[in-house]
Protein backbone atom coordinates (compact mmCIF):
# COMPACT_ATOMS: atom_id res chain seq x y z
CA UNK A 1 0.00 0.00 0.00
CA UNK A 2 1.50 3.35 -1.02
CA UNK A 3 -0.71 5.73 0.96
CA UNK A 4 -3.09 5.56 3.91
CA UNK A 5 -5.29 8.44 5.01
CA UNK A 6 -5.96 8.51 8.76
CA UNK A 7 -8.86 10.64 10.01
CA UNK A 8 -10.16 11.06 13.55
CA UNK A 9 -13.66 12.40 14.16
CA UNK A 10 -16.02 12.94 17.06
CA UNK A 11 -19.65 13.97 16.50
CA UNK A 12 -18.94 15.79 13.24
CA UNK A 13 -20.63 13.37 10.88
CA UNK A 14 -21.45 15.83 8.11
CA UNK A 15 -17.93 17.24 7.93
CA UNK A 16 -16.43 13.76 7.89
CA UNK A 17 -18.73 12.51 5.13
CA UNK A 18 -17.95 15.57 3.01
CA UNK A 19 -14.22 14.99 3.41
CA UNK A 20 -14.47 11.30 2.56
CA UNK A 21 -16.40 12.19 -0.55
CA UNK A 22 -13.60 14.46 -1.78
CA UNK A 23 -10.63 12.13 -1.45
CA UNK A 24 -10.98 9.99 -4.57
CA UNK A 25 -10.74 12.96 -6.94
CA UNK A 26 -7.78 14.35 -5.01
CA UNK A 27 -5.67 11.20 -4.80
CA UNK A 28 -3.45 10.54 -7.87
CA UNK A 29 -3.18 6.79 -7.26
CA UNK A 30 -5.06 3.71 -8.48
CA UNK A 31 -7.69 2.38 -6.10
CA UNK A 32 -5.62 -0.52 -4.80
CA UNK A 33 -2.69 1.73 -3.89
CA UNK A 34 -4.40 3.78 -1.19
CA UNK A 35 -6.92 3.35 1.59
CA UNK A 36 -8.74 5.36 4.25
CA UNK A 37 -8.88 4.73 7.98
CA UNK A 38 -11.42 6.54 10.16
CA UNK A 39 -11.20 6.46 13.94
CA UNK A 40 -14.57 7.34 15.43
CA UNK A 41 -13.75 9.01 18.73
CA UNK A 42 -16.79 7.98 20.75
CA UNK A 43 -19.37 9.72 18.53
CA UNK A 44 -23.04 9.66 19.51
CA UNK A 45 -24.42 11.23 16.31
CA UNK A 46 -24.48 8.09 14.17
CA UNK A 47 -21.10 8.76 12.54
CA UNK A 48 -20.03 5.12 12.35
CA UNK A 49 -23.26 3.89 10.73
CA UNK A 50 -23.25 6.77 8.24
CA UNK A 51 -19.66 6.01 7.18
CA UNK A 52 -20.41 2.32 6.77
CA UNK A 53 -23.42 3.09 4.56
CA UNK A 54 -21.85 5.75 2.37
CA UNK A 55 -18.24 4.49 2.22
CA UNK A 56 -18.15 0.74 2.84
CA UNK A 57 -14.51 0.47 1.76
CA UNK A 58 -13.35 2.78 4.57
CA UNK A 59 -11.66 0.94 7.41
CA UNK A 60 -13.52 2.06 10.51
CA UNK A 61 -12.29 1.84 14.10
CA UNK A 62 -14.90 2.71 16.74
CA UNK A 63 -13.79 3.80 20.20
CA UNK A 64 -16.17 3.85 23.18
CA UNK A 65 -14.87 7.24 24.38
CA UNK A 66 -13.11 10.24 22.89
CA UNK A 67 -9.36 9.67 23.20
CA UNK A 68 -8.42 12.92 21.49
CA UNK A 69 -5.51 13.17 19.06
CA UNK A 70 -3.76 9.99 20.29
CA UNK A 71 -6.71 8.04 18.86
CA UNK A 72 -4.81 8.24 15.56
CA UNK A 73 -2.45 5.60 16.95
CA UNK A 74 -5.18 2.95 16.62
CA UNK A 75 -5.09 3.40 12.85
CA UNK A 76 -1.35 4.06 12.59
CA UNK A 77 -0.69 0.70 14.25
CA UNK A 78 -2.85 -1.14 11.71
CA UNK A 79 -2.59 0.70 8.39
CA UNK A 80 -0.01 -0.45 5.83
CA UNK A 81 0.62 2.63 3.70
CA UNK A 82 4.25 3.51 3.10
CA UNK A 83 3.10 7.09 3.66
CA UNK A 84 0.32 8.41 5.88
CA UNK A 85 -1.64 11.63 5.48
CA UNK A 86 -3.23 12.56 8.79
CA UNK A 87 -6.38 14.60 8.22
CA UNK A 88 -8.90 16.16 10.55
CA UNK A 89 -12.48 15.55 9.53
CA UNK A 90 -12.85 18.92 7.78
CA UNK A 91 -9.49 19.07 5.96
CA UNK A 92 -8.53 17.69 2.56
CA UNK A 93 -6.03 18.20 -0.28
CA UNK A 94 -6.88 21.03 -2.65
CA UNK A 95 -6.18 18.79 -5.64
CA UNK A 96 -4.39 15.63 -6.73
CA UNK A 97 -1.21 17.56 -7.45
CA UNK A 98 -0.85 18.40 -3.75
CA UNK A 99 -0.78 14.72 -2.77
CA UNK A 100 1.44 13.79 -5.70
CA UNK A 101 4.00 16.46 -4.77
CA UNK A 102 4.17 15.18 -1.21
CA UNK A 103 4.63 11.55 -2.20
CA UNK A 104 7.22 12.35 -4.86
CA UNK A 105 9.24 14.50 -2.50
CA UNK A 106 9.29 11.83 0.21
CA UNK A 107 10.32 9.25 -2.39
CA UNK A 108 13.35 11.32 -3.36
CA UNK A 109 14.32 12.55 0.12
CA UNK A 110 14.65 9.66 2.60
CA UNK A 111 15.92 11.99 5.33
CA UNK A 112 12.58 13.81 5.38
CA UNK A 113 9.95 12.37 7.72
CA UNK A 114 7.07 14.69 6.91
CA UNK A 115 5.87 17.22 4.35
CA UNK A 116 3.56 19.98 5.58
CA UNK A 117 1.08 21.80 3.35
CA UNK A 118 -0.04 25.41 3.23
CA UNK A 119 -3.55 25.37 4.76
CA UNK A 120 -6.24 27.63 3.32
CA UNK A 121 -9.40 28.15 5.37
CA UNK A 122 -12.93 28.55 4.06
CA UNK A 123 -12.89 32.32 4.64
CA UNK A 124 -9.75 32.73 2.51
CA UNK A 125 -7.34 33.11 5.41
CA UNK A 126 -4.47 30.73 6.16
CA UNK A 127 -3.47 28.51 9.05
CA UNK A 128 0.01 27.33 10.00
CA UNK A 129 2.05 26.26 13.02
CA UNK A 130 3.80 28.99 15.01
CA UNK A 131 7.07 27.32 13.98
CA UNK A 132 7.51 26.48 10.26
CA UNK A 133 9.47 23.37 11.26
CA UNK A 134 6.43 21.75 12.90
CA UNK A 135 3.98 19.24 11.50
CA UNK A 136 0.33 20.27 11.32
CA UNK A 137 -2.73 18.19 12.08
CA UNK A 138 -4.86 17.85 8.99
CA UNK A 139 -2.21 18.80 6.44
CA UNK A 140 0.86 16.59 6.81
CA UNK A 141 2.10 13.56 4.89
CA UNK A 142 4.31 11.33 7.05
CA UNK A 143 6.71 8.53 6.36
CA UNK A 144 4.96 5.80 8.35
CA UNK A 145 8.21 4.09 9.35
CA UNK A 146 9.31 7.26 11.15
CA UNK A 147 5.99 7.59 12.96
CA UNK A 148 6.44 4.03 14.18
CA UNK A 149 10.05 4.68 15.18
CA UNK A 150 9.21 7.73 17.31
CA UNK A 151 6.13 6.16 18.89
CA UNK A 152 3.27 7.98 17.20
CA UNK A 153 1.18 10.48 19.15
CA UNK A 154 1.84 10.83 22.88
CA UNK A 155 -1.08 9.38 24.88
CA UNK A 156 -0.83 12.02 27.62
CA UNK A 157 -1.52 14.88 25.19
CA UNK A 158 -5.24 14.71 24.44
CA UNK A 159 -5.13 17.73 22.14
CA UNK A 160 -3.27 21.02 21.61
CA UNK A 161 0.56 21.08 21.30
CA UNK A 162 0.54 17.46 20.08
CA UNK A 163 2.15 18.79 16.90
CA UNK A 164 5.02 20.26 18.91
CA UNK A 165 5.53 17.02 20.81
CA UNK A 166 5.57 14.87 17.68
CA UNK A 167 7.69 17.29 15.65
CA UNK A 168 10.39 17.56 18.28
CA UNK A 169 10.65 13.78 18.51
CA UNK A 170 10.99 13.58 14.72
CA UNK A 171 13.75 16.20 14.61
CA UNK A 172 15.51 14.60 17.58
CA UNK A 173 15.50 11.25 15.76
CA UNK A 174 17.55 12.82 12.96
CA UNK A 175 14.79 13.42 10.39
CA UNK A 176 13.49 16.62 8.82
CA UNK A 177 10.07 18.22 8.56
CA UNK A 178 9.68 20.25 5.36
CA UNK A 179 7.03 22.81 4.43
CA UNK A 180 5.92 23.88 0.94
CA UNK A 181 3.86 26.93 0.10
CA UNK A 182 2.62 25.53 -3.22
CA UNK A 183 1.23 22.33 -1.67
CA UNK A 184 -2.22 23.44 -0.56
CA UNK A 185 -4.77 21.76 1.69
CA UNK A 186 -8.21 23.15 2.44
CA UNK A 187 -9.91 23.24 5.83
CA UNK A 188 -13.49 24.17 6.60
CA UNK A 189 -12.59 24.82 10.25
CA UNK A 190 -15.87 23.55 11.68
CA UNK A 191 -16.19 24.11 15.40
CA UNK A 192 -16.26 20.93 17.49
CA UNK A 193 -19.59 20.24 19.20
CA UNK A 194 -19.32 21.08 22.89
CA UNK A 195 -15.66 22.01 22.70
CA UNK A 196 -15.25 24.99 25.00
CA UNK A 197 -12.64 27.65 24.41
CA UNK A 198 -11.71 27.31 28.06
CA UNK A 199 -10.83 23.64 27.62
CA UNK A 200 -8.80 24.39 24.50
CA UNK A 201 -6.78 27.11 26.21
CA UNK A 202 -6.27 24.94 29.28
CA UNK A 203 -4.86 22.12 27.14
CA UNK A 204 -2.76 24.48 25.02
CA UNK A 205 -1.14 26.06 28.09
CA UNK A 206 -0.60 22.81 30.00
CA UNK A 207 0.74 20.87 27.04
CA UNK A 208 3.00 23.64 25.79
CA UNK A 209 4.69 23.72 29.19
CA UNK A 210 4.97 19.93 29.16
CA UNK A 211 6.70 20.10 25.77
CA UNK A 212 9.23 22.63 27.09
CA UNK A 213 9.89 20.47 30.13
CA UNK A 214 10.19 17.26 28.14
CA UNK A 215 12.50 18.36 25.34
CA UNK A 216 14.55 21.43 26.20
CA UNK A 217 17.83 21.53 28.14
CA UNK A 218 17.68 23.36 31.45
CA UNK A 219 18.66 26.86 30.31
CA UNK A 220 16.24 26.89 27.38
CA UNK A 221 13.56 25.08 29.38
CA UNK A 222 13.58 27.90 31.90
CA UNK A 223 13.54 30.64 29.25
CA UNK A 224 10.77 29.17 27.11
CA UNK A 225 8.68 28.11 30.11
CA UNK A 226 8.80 31.69 31.40
CA UNK A 227 7.90 33.08 27.97
CA UNK A 228 5.08 30.65 27.32
CA UNK A 229 3.70 31.07 30.84
CA UNK A 230 3.57 34.83 30.37
CA UNK A 231 2.10 34.60 26.86
CA UNK A 232 -0.45 31.79 27.32
CA UNK A 233 -1.44 33.01 30.77
CA UNK A 234 -2.12 36.51 29.46
CA UNK A 235 -4.27 35.20 26.61
CA UNK A 236 -6.24 32.92 28.92
CA UNK A 237 -6.86 35.57 31.54
CA UNK A 238 -7.85 38.07 28.84
CA UNK A 239 -10.58 35.61 27.83
CA UNK A 240 -11.76 35.27 31.42
CA UNK A 241 -10.26 31.82 32.04
CA UNK A 242 -8.31 32.60 35.20
CA UNK A 243 -9.12 29.29 36.92
CA UNK A 244 -8.30 27.25 33.82
CA UNK A 245 -4.89 28.92 33.58
CA UNK A 246 -4.14 28.08 37.22
CA UNK A 247 -5.22 24.48 36.62
CA UNK A 248 -2.97 24.30 33.56
CA UNK A 249 0.05 25.46 35.56
CA UNK A 250 -0.74 22.90 38.24
CA UNK A 251 -1.21 20.13 35.66
CA UNK A 252 2.10 20.88 33.95
CA UNK A 253 3.90 21.00 37.31
CA UNK A 254 2.43 17.65 38.35
CA UNK A 255 3.51 16.12 35.05
CA UNK A 256 7.03 17.50 35.53
CA UNK A 257 7.31 16.07 39.03
CA UNK A 258 6.39 12.62 37.75
CA UNK A 259 9.10 12.46 35.10
CA UNK A 260 12.53 10.99 35.62
CA UNK A 261 15.59 12.22 33.76
CA UNK A 262 15.39 9.09 31.62
CA UNK A 263 11.80 9.81 30.59
CA UNK A 264 12.67 13.30 29.37
CA UNK A 265 13.76 13.43 25.74
CA UNK A 266 16.26 16.30 25.75
CA UNK A 267 16.93 17.43 22.20
CA UNK A 268 20.41 17.54 20.73
CA UNK A 269 21.84 20.83 19.49
CA UNK A 270 21.12 20.28 15.80
CA UNK A 271 17.46 19.49 16.44
CA UNK A 272 17.02 22.52 18.70
CA UNK A 273 18.57 24.78 16.10
CA UNK A 274 16.42 23.34 13.29
CA UNK A 275 13.25 24.17 15.23
CA UNK A 276 14.02 27.37 17.16
CA UNK A 277 16.75 28.89 14.99
CA UNK A 278 18.57 30.56 17.87
CA UNK A 279 21.96 30.83 16.16
CA UNK A 280 20.38 31.40 12.78
CA UNK A 281 18.59 34.45 14.16
CA UNK A 282 21.77 35.66 15.83
CA UNK A 283 23.62 35.66 12.50
CA UNK A 284 20.79 37.40 10.64
CA UNK A 285 20.18 40.06 13.31
CA UNK A 286 23.88 40.88 13.71
CA UNK A 287 24.35 41.26 9.95
CA UNK A 288 21.18 43.37 9.58
CA UNK A 289 22.17 45.64 12.48
CA UNK A 290 25.63 46.16 11.02
CA UNK A 291 24.30 46.99 7.54
CA UNK A 292 21.70 49.42 8.88
CA UNK A 293 23.73 50.96 11.69
CA UNK A 294 21.01 49.89 14.12
CA UNK A 295 21.50 50.31 17.86
CA UNK A 296 18.00 50.88 19.31
CA UNK A 297 15.24 48.56 18.08
CA UNK A 298 11.73 47.38 18.75
CA UNK A 299 10.84 43.70 18.53
CA UNK A 300 7.49 43.20 16.80
CA UNK A 301 5.06 40.55 18.08
CA UNK A 302 4.84 38.69 21.36
CA UNK A 303 5.28 35.44 19.43
CA UNK A 304 5.96 31.92 20.68
CA UNK A 305 9.57 32.24 19.57
CA UNK A 306 10.14 35.71 21.03
CA UNK A 307 13.01 34.45 23.18
CA UNK A 308 15.10 33.55 20.12
CA UNK A 309 14.69 37.07 18.74
CA UNK A 310 15.38 38.71 22.10
CA UNK A 311 18.50 36.57 22.50
CA UNK A 312 19.65 37.49 18.99
CA UNK A 313 19.24 41.21 19.70
CA UNK A 314 21.15 40.91 22.97
CA UNK A 315 23.94 38.99 21.24
CA UNK A 316 24.19 41.75 18.62
CA UNK A 317 24.54 44.39 21.35
CA UNK A 318 21.23 46.06 20.49
CA UNK A 319 19.10 48.00 22.92
CA UNK A 320 15.53 46.70 22.79
CA UNK A 321 13.22 49.60 23.56
CA UNK A 322 9.91 47.71 23.56
CA UNK A 323 7.95 44.77 22.21
CA UNK A 324 5.20 45.85 19.81
CA UNK A 325 1.96 43.86 19.74
CA UNK A 326 -1.65 44.95 19.25
CA UNK A 327 -3.07 41.93 21.06
CA UNK A 328 -5.33 43.18 23.87
CA UNK A 329 -4.13 40.33 26.12
CA UNK A 330 -0.64 41.83 26.25
CA UNK A 331 -1.56 45.38 27.24
CA UNK A 332 0.35 46.52 30.30
CA UNK A 333 2.77 43.58 30.27
CA UNK A 334 6.53 43.78 30.43
CA UNK A 335 8.85 41.38 28.66
CA UNK A 336 12.22 41.02 30.40
CA UNK A 337 11.92 44.55 31.71
CA UNK A 338 10.67 46.13 28.48
CA UNK A 339 7.09 47.32 27.93
CA UNK A 340 4.76 45.57 25.53
CA UNK A 341 3.08 48.37 23.56
CA UNK A 342 0.52 48.64 20.76
CA UNK A 343 1.99 49.38 17.35
CA UNK A 344 0.56 52.90 17.42
CA UNK A 345 2.81 53.76 20.41
CA UNK A 346 5.77 51.40 20.13
CA UNK A 347 7.67 53.35 17.50
CA UNK A 348 7.57 56.74 19.18
CA UNK A 349 10.99 58.25 19.80
CA UNK A 350 14.30 57.46 18.22
CA UNK A 351 14.64 53.85 17.09
CA UNK A 352 16.78 52.52 14.28
CA UNK A 353 14.72 49.55 13.17
CA UNK A 354 12.23 46.80 13.93
CA UNK A 355 12.92 43.08 14.22
CA UNK A 356 9.92 40.83 13.44
CA UNK A 357 9.88 37.86 15.84
CA UNK A 358 6.81 36.22 14.28
CA UNK A 359 7.81 33.29 12.06
CA UNK A 360 4.32 31.81 11.57
CA UNK A 361 3.95 31.39 7.78
CA UNK A 362 0.22 32.19 7.95
CA UNK A 363 0.69 35.45 9.85
CA UNK A 364 4.01 36.96 8.89
CA UNK A 365 2.93 38.85 5.76
CA UNK A 366 0.01 40.46 7.59
CA UNK A 367 2.18 41.34 10.59
CA UNK A 368 4.91 42.82 8.41
CA UNK A 369 2.34 44.98 6.63
CA UNK A 370 0.94 46.19 9.97
CA UNK A 371 4.38 47.21 11.21
CA UNK A 372 5.23 48.99 7.96
CA UNK A 373 2.05 51.07 8.25
CA UNK A 374 3.43 52.54 11.47
CA UNK A 375 7.17 52.55 10.80
CA UNK A 376 9.04 53.59 7.66
CA UNK A 377 12.54 52.50 8.68
CA UNK A 378 14.27 49.13 8.22
CA UNK A 379 12.27 46.08 9.30
CA UNK A 380 13.95 42.68 9.57
CA UNK A 381 11.88 39.65 8.61
CA UNK A 382 13.30 36.51 10.23
CA UNK A 383 11.43 33.87 8.22
CA UNK A 384 11.18 33.31 4.50
CA UNK A 385 9.83 30.14 2.89
CA UNK A 386 12.72 27.78 2.33
CA UNK A 387 11.08 26.39 -0.77
CA UNK A 388 8.11 27.52 -2.78
CA UNK A 389 7.93 24.46 -4.97
CA UNK A 390 8.37 20.83 -3.94
CA UNK A 391 10.06 19.84 -7.20
CA UNK A 392 12.48 22.76 -6.93
CA UNK A 393 13.36 21.57 -3.42
CA UNK A 394 14.09 18.03 -4.64
CA UNK A 395 16.50 19.36 -7.23
CA UNK A 396 18.26 21.69 -4.78
CA UNK A 397 18.69 19.07 -2.07
CA UNK A 398 19.88 16.46 -4.57
CA UNK A 399 22.50 18.84 -6.04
Amino acid sequence: MRLSYVIISSNRKDSLLATLGRLAARTPLPGGAWDVWVVDNGSTDGTAAAVQRAFPSVKLICLPTNEGTPARNHALNRCTGEYVICLVDDSYPQDARAVGSMLNYLDEMPGTAAVVANVRLADGSFEAPAFPSMVMSGATCFRRSVLQAVGGYSPEIFGQAEEYDLSLRIWNAGFRVERFEDVVFMREKVRSAGRADQAVQYMDFRNTLIVADRFLPENLRRAYSEDWTLRCGAIGRSNGFHLAMKRALWGAWRWSQGQSAHERKIMHFGAIESVFGLFHQRRIVKDWASRNGAQRVVIADFSKNLFATWSACMNAGLEVVAVADDGPAFRGLNYRGKPVLPLSHAFDGSIDGVVMSNINPAHIDERMAAVERHFSGPVLRLWEPKYLHARQACLQLAA
